[in-house]
């Protein structure tokens, strides 16, 4: 049960960041969004993560902790980066040469709840690699070698075909 594991990882997570572990916490937290979101997208699962189960109320619960967590952490600050300084990159620096595509799967069936969100992560897509001068590779199917597996398992298999492909140099 996705939901039975993802309760796992919440409650270590809740125990890390109360012994003062914050960034192991993140990492359970993430690891409990991880099985929600793959829940999220069974049928009826939207829905079904309304309730408590396993002793949680999901998105009153774990999405308050999560996020205010994770906002605590400050990872998305420039000063969290991992690394000195000196290593920064510009952040208008390009090298002509380098094909960097993004790809993008988006497998939701017309009738499932999320559906709605194909057109607006397209645009999404659409203007962040005009901006940025890369190219968009966009998909509501799945690529062949991984149609038989579950549509997370596109996210690996587009990328590799594309520099399979010699399509890209770099692939997002």
């Amino acid at each position: 049960c996705r939901m039975g594991v993802a309760s796992v990882f919440y409650r270590l997570g809740r125990l890390y960041r109360q012994m003062g572990f914050a960034q192991r916490a993140a990492n359970q937290f993430q690891l409990t969004m991880s099985m929600f979101w793959d829940a999220s997208r069974a049928e009826n699962g939207m829905a079904c993560l309304q309730f408590e189960m396993w002793g949680i109320r999901w998105f009153d619960n774990f999405m308050e902790e999560y996020l205010t967590h994770a906002t605590k952490l400050q990872r998305n600050y420039l000063s969290m980066l991992p690394y000195p300084g000196h290593w920064q990159v510009p952040s208008d620096y390009r090298d002509p040469g380098l094909r960097i595509g993004i790809f993008s799967l988006c497998d939701y069936a017309p009738d499932a709840p999320m559906h709605w969100l194909l057109a607006r992560s397209q645009q999404n897509r659409q203007a962040y690699c005009a901006r940025h001068g890369y190219g968009l590779e966009w998909t509501s199917q799945q690529p062949r070698r991984s149609s038989q597996r579950h549509p997370v398992w596109g996210q690996l298999a587009g990328p590799l075909d594309l520099l399979e492909e010699g399509t890209y140099d770099w692939v997002m």
